[in-house]
């Protein structure tokens, strides 16, 4: 018995020994890392030069203040437009400015001399800070807020406030592949989030241990680089096995997620791991390496990934892009009709107009007040909802019109077979208006109901809240009340504090529904689903979606002032079309 004990005591010691050893050579091994020839200036290699500004009470970000500077290639040619490198975290005494250990205009003097860089501009920036208000205050640090973040602001502060400034000073391009961004820690999220946000405006991005954590929502980035439009953009992610584990995630896990996210879609990736901690010592030993990939073939443009397996190319066509049809000053609601063609209210002109499969318009009725929603049933009857008038106007095939609903505030319309589903946001109702006889509420429990459609099947009612992520489904009966009213379809949603906005949808053949939100067109599977996001054409807000053209194969959407549309590998299927199953191998 004490022979046993004595060799548990000693197995027990040994692998304390072990884990000891394991633990120390890891606190070694992050700090192996060493700078090569090319981050240390070399002696005939000629130096671009720096100047260094300060900029004072932003607009985008009120009352903060930042250092930033440019760097000038020694090979500046003033006759030529110049590809740009932007740092985060790049000037005063920041990480990446050139007097760190990134030394990343030595890097740039060291590559261009070489000629494995293009000639360059480097426009290095410090996150804004708040000064301080009295002796016993500190200033208050504005980082967090610009970087970790997922909305375009930051990527809206550069090209409104920073790079103005430098364009009127050198000749840069205008080619978004001749842009690149890069940043290390809260920096390299924000690399990413500003390429993500803005890829018209650059297209190369280098994170050095991303902070892609539970701050501000970049936690999403993984799930929406797997769901959304692909962007042409070359993306290099280093990280290490010691970096930080804290409350808001590991970020170890965190890049080795999106690196899994972006090699899903087939993104041009590069990837550095190692086993360094929550510092510049990697990063910075690797920066030659990541500029001569970030820049490898150039002038050639970065590719748009187009993968197969890839849920959203079951909806998408390769070169198909969102195309201008029209612009209004006050473009209201829309709708579609059996021969796929546009019925549109001009707000400008106060006229419901028609725009036919090849583009021509044509006045259907002139001095018609604001129109919020169209709909048209099977008999060509067209619904135009009012909603300041309160009331739904009914224009039959042979031009007469009537009031078909008063005194109610309607949102959205469906057509079936014996009357008409209405939405109101306002009331938080559903109503149901039978071709004879008076409207009645069949659901009072949502918050602000908006979009609602019939699933290709029949079988049920969706309706989107405009208050919530979520999308809600019922069963409908012959008289027209809904049952087993559940929240059933999930949005995607920004964790920046914005909502999912749900709001105009329609489906398609595979029994995909397609819905209006604030990231964009989400498209939804049978199963509830998020499982596509299709990018908004333009910066405005997206009013409206149907599917029209021949054979329904062009998807329409509009904002307050635009139509758009995009050639599309389904097509659309109307409310009034015969009832088929979903496909079932929709996952």
């Amino acid at each position: 018995m004490q022979a046993q004990y004595s060799q548990s005591c000693f197995i027990f010691f040994l692998a304390f020994l072990l884990s000891q050893f394991v633990l120390v050579n890891s606190v070694w091994s992050v700090d192996d890392y060493v700078l090569g020839p090319d981050s240390k200036p070399q002696a005939g290699v000629p130096k671009g030069r720096i100047e260094n500004y300060r900029l004072e009470n932003s607009k985008i970000f009120p009352g903060t203040s930042r250092d930033w500077a440019i760097y000038i290639p020694a090979k500046y040619n003033a006759k030529k437009p110049h590809p740009v490198m932007i740092f985060h975290d790049g000037a005063g005494n920041r990480a990446m400015s050139p007097k760190k250990r990134y030394q990343p205009t030595v890097v740039m003097d060291n590559l261009i001399h070489k000629g494995d860089i293009p000639p360059m501009i480097g426009i290095f920036v410090s996150p804004g800070d708040y000064p301080a208000l009295h002796e016993n205050a500190q200033p208050r640090f504005n980082r967090s807020l610009e970087y970790d973040g997922v909305t375009d602001h930051y990527a809206r502060f550069m090209l409104q406030e920073i790079i103005p400034q430098v364009k009127a000073k050198y000749n840069l391009s205008e080619d978004p592949n001749d842009w690149g961004i890069t940043g290390a820690s809260s920096g390299g999220i924000n690399a990413f989030n500003m390429a993500w946000h803005r890829p018209d405006k650059w297209r190369r991005v280098a994170s050095f241990i991303g902070t892609f954590a539970d701050y501000r929502g970049a936690k999403s980035y993984p799930t929406m680089i797997r769901k959304g439009e692909p962007r042409p953009l070359r993306v290099m992610i280093q990280g290490g096995s010691n970096d930080q584990h804290r409350y808001s995630g590991e970020w170890w896990l965190l890049n080795k997620d999106m690196a899994s996210a972006l090699g899903y879609v087939g993104y041009e990736l590069k990837t550095i791991w190692g086993d360094g901690a929550h510092n510049a010592k990697h990063g910075s030993s690797v920066l030659p390496e990541v500029m001569r990939w970030l820049w490898l073939d150039y002038p050639k443009p970065v590719a748009t990934p187009y993968k197969l397996s890839h849920t959203i190319n079951d909806i998408l066509l390769k070169n198909e892009h969102w195309q201008k049809v029209l612009q209004i000053n006050h473009l209201g609601a829309i709708a579609t009709n059996k021969k796929g063609e546009i019925i549109f209210y001009d707000g400008s002109t106060k006229e419901l107009k028609h725009l036919n499969t090849r583009n021509k318009i044509k006045i259907l009725y002139e001095n018609i007040e604001k129109v919020d929603a169209l709909i048209v049933d099977t008999k060509d009857n067209i619904y135009a909802s009012q909603q300041e008038k309160q009331r739904v106007i009914k224009f039959d095939s042979k031009g007469k019109r009537s009031v078909f609903v008063n005194g109610f505030d309607i949102t959205d319309m469906l057509p079936v077979e014996n009357g008409l589903y209405l939405t109101s946001a306002n009331e938080g109702k559903i109503y149901f208006k039978p071709d004879e006889g008076n409207i009645i509420v069949v659901d009072a429990l949502m918050e602000q109901p908006t979009g609602i459609d019939r699933r290709v099947d029949h079988s049920h009612i969706t309706v989107f809240d405009r208050r919530r992520r979520f999308g809600y489904i019922f069963q409908p009966r012959a008289d027209g009340s809904l049952i087993n009213g559940q929240y059933y379809m999930h949005l995607n949603v920004w964790e920046d504090g914005s909502l999912a906005g749900g709001g105009d949808s329609c489906y398609d053949s595979s029994g995909r529904l397609f819905v209006i939100t604030e990231q964009g067109l989400q498209v939804v599977n049978h199963h509830g689903r998020a499982e596509s996001v299709l990018d908004k054409p333009n910066s405005e807000k997206l009013k409206h979606v149907v599917f029209a053209g021949k054979n329904h194969q062009d998807l329409y959407v509009s904002t307050p002032t635009h139509l758009f549309k995009r050639r599309v590998k389904t097509h659309g299927i109307m409310p009034w079309d015969k009832p088929f199953k979903p496909n079932k191998n929709l996952k």
